[in-house]
């Protein structure tokens, strides 16, 4: 006799179709009833009815977009224990000669909503669950999120939908999620969050044996399958990242341990023993961004690594209260005897057959149905390769030299994280330091391909943004000219055609001030538009030339401080006008000989005038001597 008080004999499943039962007859024409529920998939359920009037559905309401429940209900219980909640979204008409023609209707809970369409979007300074409540809440779905305690600079959502995110965010910290009923008012829940300890499984002893409780021979377990592993297994667990804020690696570690399984046999034991206790599992999965990111990730991963460990299969007899999430007991099972967390449920009603029965899995964090499988090797988009941005700000708040771009190809309205520009000769107070402007377009690469961690690697000409000087002076047969030009038009212009060859330094596009240095004509600076060319220096200034030195204006001025020389074999000073020699002191010609000659008069001024000389000759046509 059965212990367990949930039989085929004593529940049955009731349909609602928007809140009203299917009754009599055309519930007697369900055929079968399949509800499939697993921790990171939306749950499935599928009617099938005999319909040989092919009128069944739409007569019932059973039409795409409606609302259905399916609950077990048992004796005088009316109410019975919610199965299922969700939303038709498929129809189906199946006939062969056997069974004749019968219709079909799929349905999934409300997490198939976030599974329409995918977007990009980010989450400044949120932690993982602020973000899991927002989407829950933007879909209308009441949300529990177990809080998270690492707050990141930039949550990305990298063109997924919003079921993937989530999911991918609950994977990397140890978390699962999935729709859960309230058995109470019926009403959907999204979970996100721990999964439920194993050991909150109801002992298998007692005046009357639990429902989720597994008893080997039992008359309710009809088959079981419970296999432990080691194989592949590690100790511990390590995400790598890199905090680009200090320039660090960012190693987090955390040991394989789970609370999927509690039986004599642990993990990390089991690890040990068989992989020697160094054996490490590292994962570049998602790169992390600081060390606390990455500590958070190496216990997610150390829980799915754990919990892969046991894997249990088990057909009962109906019982309704076997759900994802639920924590069962299973005695009398040997060294596998212990407690294990329900990881997926299948509940299959075929009044017509056997009745009601439930085959549950219980294999941790692992998805192993072909669709968990499919989606194992990449948890989130990857952007691999290069590709086109935009700068939408150069302001970086830490003065790092950082942009923010958008990526119109990808999202109309998604901003990035604040990202790195790479400057050549990089170092500390060294290399260019050289950022893209708003409304630059760029070539950016990803770090581990994802879209939180851009790096600009320099920017990008098309044909209605071009260089300031025209393509075909730059390259004539080959490369000619390469040059550097800022905003304002001050450039930098290396010129290797042999016939002009030069390096210019120049401003304002060479309307103000130009330095140009040539092989053929030497150096040159000029002003164009009257500003004046300073030299100053702490020191001495010296030109020094083997040839002449030329110095031609407009008005020539030496002055100084101090003495002013001019020496040279011979000194030369010629004027067209006057020559003035003017000075508060004395003036002092001195030479082996001194000569004065004038073509005209020459006159000598002063109040007093006195010659001495060994010999004084004073000759001419006319010799005036008075005063």
């Amino acid at each position: 006799m059965s212990s367990n008080p949930f039989s085929t004999s004593g529940v049955q499943l009731h349909v609602f179709i928007d809140g009203v039962p299917l009754l009599a007859p055309d519930a007697l024409l369900i055929r079968s009833i399949t509800i499939e529920s697993q921790i990171f998939l939306p749950s499935l359920c599928e009617i099938e009815l005999i319909d040989s009037s092919q009128g069944v559905l739409v007569e019932n309401g059973l039409v795409t977009g409606v609302l259905i429940e399916v609950r077990a209900v048992s004796g005088e219980d009316i109410i019975g224990v919610p199965l299922f909640s969700g939303q038709i979204e498929s129809i189906e008409l199946r006939f062969d000669h056997t069974s004749g023609v019968r219709s079909v209707v799929r349905a999934y809970d409300l997490a198939h909503r976030m599974l329409h369409g995918r977007k990009t979007t980010g989450f400044p300074l949120s932690l993982y669950s602020e973000v899991v409540e927002g989407i829950g809440l933007e879909h209308g779905i009441t949300t529990i999120a177990e809080p998270t305690e690492v707050p990141y600079t930039m949550v990305v959502q990298s063109n997924e939908s919003d079921w993937d995110f989530i999911v991918r965010l609950a994977r990397e910290v140890g978390y699962v999620t999935y729709i859960e009923i309230d058995p109470a008012v019926g009403l959907p829940t999204l979970f996100w969050g721990l999964m439920a300890p194993a050991e909150t499984a109801p002992p298998p002893v007692g005046v009357e044996l639990s429902p989720r409780a597994i008893v080997i021979g039992d008359d309710g377990l009809i088959s079981l399958r419970a296999t432990v592993s080691g194989s592949g297994m590690t100790a511990s667990a390590s995400t790598r990242g890199w905090d680009q804020s200090l320039a660090i690696p960012a190693i987090g570690e955390g040991p394989a341990i789970s609370d999927a399984a509690a039986n004599v046999m642990l993990p990390v034991e089991l690890a040990t023993e068989l992989g020697g206790p160094t054996a490490q599992m590292v994962t570049l999965e998602r790169l992390a961004e600081n060390e606390a990111a990455t500590e958070a990730a190496s216990v997610g991963l150390g829980f799915r690594l754990a919990g892969s460990y046991s894997n249990i299969e088990a057909i009962v007899q109906g019982n309704p209260f076997l759900m994802p999430n639920t924590a069962i007991s299973i005695s009398k099972a040997g060294i596998l005897t212990g407690e294990y967390t329900v990881t997926a449920a299948v509940h299959t009603y075929e009044p017509r057959s056997f009745g009601y029965r439930t085959s549950i899995t219980c294999a941790g964090y692992e998805d192993r149905t072909l669709m968990g499988l499919q989606g194992a090797a990449e948890s989130s988009f990857k952007l691999n390769g290069v590709y086109p941005a935009i700068v939408t700000d150069s302001e970086d708040p830490e003065f790092l030299g950082r942009v923010l771009l958008s990526f119109p190809w990808l999202s109309e309205t998604f901003i990035s994280n604040w990202a790195r520009v790479v400057q050549a000769g990089a170092g500390e107070g060294l290399g260019m330091q050289i950022l893209p402007e708003p409304t630059d377009e760029v070539l950016v690469a990803f770090e581990n391909g994802q879209l939180d961690s851009p790096y600009v690697l320099g920017g990008l000409y098309s044909a209605d943004r071009l260089g300031a000087i025209p393509a075909a002076e730059l390259v004539i047969g080959t490369p000619m000219m390469r040059a550097f030009t800022s905003r304002e038009g001050h450039q930098l212009i290396f010129n290797d055609n042999p016939e002009a060859s030069s390096l210019t330094v120049q401003t304002t596009f060479g309307a103000s001030c130009i330095v140009r240095l040539s092989p053929e004509t030497g150096i040159s600076i000029s002003t164009v538009e009257g500003q004046p060319i300073t030299v100053n220096s702490a020191a001495e200034v010296t030109i020094n030339s083997e040839g002449a030195v030329l110095i031609n204006s407009s008005e020539v001025t030496v002055s100084g401080e101090g003495a002013v020389a001019i020496n040279g074999a011979d000194v030369s000073i010629s004027a067209e006008g006057a020559i003035e020699i003017t000075t508060e002191g004395v003036v002092t010609l001195t030479g082996s000989e001194i000569n004065l000659a004038s073509e005209g008069s020459v006159s000598i001024e002063a109040d007093v005038i006195s010659l001495v000389a060994g010999e004084i000759n004073i000759a001419g046509g006319v010799v005036s001597l008075g005063a």
